[in-house]
């Protein structure tokens, strides 16, 4: 199963060619009211507003996230190169930045997590925190290569067999987390059954291991997706009150 996923989205992306157009990409945009932009990339089906009907905009506002969120819809065709790096840099991120945002998040499932690692790889100043659930990573050959070099943790460049452009962007991940500072910038979530739960291993054996949220059998769906976002949300709540309480003790 897990190859058979892996490499119908090699597959996908191989077969998507020609120019962007304006129904590439599109931004759907809820307004709230402090500086902070949540940024949603979807899955390969490239509609956004699954994060809207399962409840992820809704748990964020229940545990007082009112912030700026953009919901994006993304063709496959996108990722085709890279090029939704650049589409969400000059749609998305800059502009924000441009208008003053404080704080901003980019959060991506499955092929959307993929987008949200590789904009990382690519522009870490541009975000503040990441937060992917069940990315996918890399095609097999890749990840087999990773693997056989003793994961992301030993690896030092990228084997010659590999695929360059995924490989390449796992590797500049893993010195983003080993920057001083960088290490808690980046959260992933996924199910113990999914299908690239092996491959997000390899990420979450770099991170710190309270940044990595799993669910025992849960698979590649929305159903476990929204637990770990739920899971993502209390840590990140209970973590704000626990400063808010030292800022407290420290008047």
């Amino acid at each position: 199963m897990k190859r058979f996923i892996l490499l119908s989205i090699v597959i996908v992306l191989a077969a998507c060619t020609g120019p962007v157009d304006k129904d590439d990409f599109f931004v759907d945009t809820r307004v709230g009211s402090n500086r902070t932009l949540v940024v949603l990339l979807p899955t390969i089906g490239g509609e956004g507003s699954f994060y809207e009907s399962q409840g992820f905009i809704q748990a964020m506002r229940d545990r007082g996230g009112e912030g700026h969120y953009k919901i994006l819809d993304v063709k496959p065709s996108l990722y085709l190169n890279g090029r939704v790096v650049d589409q969400l840099k000059s749609e998305v991120i800059d502009p924000a930045r441009a208008d003053g945002y404080e704080t901003i998040w980019l959060v991506g499932t499955s092929l959307g997590g993929h987008g949200a690692l590789l904009y990382l790889s690519r522009h870490p100043e541009d975000v503040d925190y990441v937060v992917v659930l069940a990315p996918f990573m890399a095609d097999p050959i890749t990840l087999d290569a990773i693997q056989d070099e003793g994961g992301l943790a030993k690896m030092g460049e990228c084997p010659g067999i590999a695929w360059d452009y995924a490989c390449n962007m796992l590797v500049l991940i893993k010195n983003f987390i080993a920057t001083p500072g960088n290490e808690r910038r980046l959260v992933i979530g996924f199910g113990l059954d999914d299908g690239f739960a092996e491959q997000n291993q390899l990420l979450a054996d770099i991170l710190p291991q309270d940044l990595v949220f799993t669910v025992p059998g849960g698979g590649h769906d929305w159903n476990t997706w929204k637990s770990l976002w739920d899971q993502i949300l209390d840590h990140i709540e209970a973590k704000m009150a626990e400063r808010q309480a030292d800022a407290a003790g420290k008047k």
